[in-house]
């Protein structure tokens, strides 16, 4: 009988276990745009790390299409869920062949991310990024995706 008291246990704990795995929810997806306001700035640098959430952008349509030009910001807000090591989790930019700073074509990158903002943003700064097709950003914990938003990036209407 103690046997199975305790599988009883075990199997009442599962839906709890199961809770725990790490995920991500999407909050919203689309574009963003920079807040170029000096006092924000000058706020964001004298109180780094008292408000990690702050950002010197915000989100501004919800889109998964958008026109590639230099300035310009797609990403998502999102919300970590479960247990997990925040140091496991990485953040990948997949886009079509564009060239780096170095010359080389490249079709991926690890992008900066911080584990203390809700939102996982890109930024076009060059003309060799302003590449139509698929661009995902995806974050993953060990490995394993848990968050990924693919947009439709296009040429940019001359």
């Amino acid at each position: 009988m103690p046997g199975i008291v305790r599988l009883t246990v075990i199997l009442a704990a599962l839906p709890l276990l199961t809770a725990c795995e790490p995920g991500c929810e999407i909050i919203a997806a689309g574009t963003f745009e920079r807040i170029d306001n000096p006092r924000l700035k000058a706020s964001l640098d004298s109180t780094e790390g008292l408000f990690p959430n702050l950002a010197p952008y915000r989100f501004v349509n919800e889109t998964d299409e958008l026109e590639a030009r230099i300035g310009g910001g797609f990403g998502f807000q999102y919300a970590l869920t479960g247990f997990m090591e925040r140091k496991d989790v990485t953040a990948t930019l997949w886009h079509p062949a564009i060239k780096d700073e170095k010359g080389e074509l490249s079709t991926s990158l690890v992008t900066p991310w911080n584990p203390n903002r809700d939102s996982i943003t890109w930024w076009f700064t060059r003309e060799e990024e302003l590449v139509p097709g698929d661009w995902t950003l995806r974050i993953e914990h060990q490995g394993r995706a848990i968050c990924e938003k693919t947009f439709r990036v296009r040429k940019p209407n001359v």
